[in-house]
């Protein structure tokens, strides 16, 4: 009925499975007769609550960039997931944000952003680390296609990227990157790269950030260590 909620069991010699959201457990007995219990979590919108035996949540549980429905964490590629995927059948959901133990992710691939717009948000004081230093090569941290992409209150480091490609954020194709109280440090680009990348259909607006320490490879006025392919306005004494 509505309103159903998971149950749990601890019980010797059951065994679950799952399919399409439906939770079974099944304890066969000899001296006990045979019994089933099958649990549903839907959400009203129609999108499962649920992956295995871990809900699906906004928020990041875990500093680990890993994608396993039976582990009981959420990752931030987890979060940015199931927040496209609301949005995919027509919802506005809130951004993805980090539980009170996370001060670093790390990052052992890019995350990519296509389709569905995505927000990120973790409080300015406390700051989220995104960091990319993580994996067998060298990368940035979030690649946007053609949506747009809303962060706040991150600190992007660690990220190589190639070339062309943001160390940090690579925008292309008609994509937006809105960002606001954001450091980007200790991040390096081959030519035509930089901290943040966006191709010429692109667009930025990056507002009271900070760039340190992040290196590159200049071959034009545009393309520097810090942000490329781009044109940079200075606004009041603070630049």
């Amino acid at each position: 009925s509505d309103g159903d909620y998971p149950v749990w069991l601890n019980l010797p010699r059951v065994t679950y499975t799952v399919e399409n959201g439906i939770v079974t457990a099944t304890q066969p007995d000899a001296d006990k007769a045979h019994f089933e219990i099958r649990v549903r979590a839907l959400a009203e919108d129609g999108v499962s609550l649920w992956n295995g035996f871990e809900q699906r949540s906004l928020v990041v549980t875990t500093s680990e960039d890993v994608v396993d429905p039976n582990d009981g964490v959420i990752s931030l590629r987890e979060a940015i997931a199931y927040q496209q995927e609301l949005r995919a059948i027509g919802l506005n959901p809130e951004a993805v944000t980090f539980a009170e133990h996370i001060s670093t992710v790390k990052l052992e691939s890019p995350i990519d952003i296509t389709t569905y717009d995505v927000v990120i948000s973790a409080d300015p004081a406390a700051r989220v680390t995104i960091d990319s230093s993580y994996g067998a090569e060298g990368h940035g941290a979030l690649s946007v296609d053609g949506c747009t992409l809303e962060v706040s209150g991150l600190e992007f480091t660690g990220g190589d990227a190639g070339s062309p490609e943001g160390s940090a954020i690579t925008v292309t194709n008609g994509g937006n990157l809105n960002g606001y109280a954001c450091v980007f440090t200790g991040n390096a680009s081959a030519v035509d790269g930089g901290v943040v990348y966006s191709d010429d259909h692109s667009n930025l607006c990056i507002v009271s950030s900070f760039f340190k320490d992040n290196s590159g490879v200049m071959i034009n006025a545009n393309n520097s260590g810090a942000i490329a392919n781009c044109t940079i306005v200075i606004d009041g004494d603070n630049g």
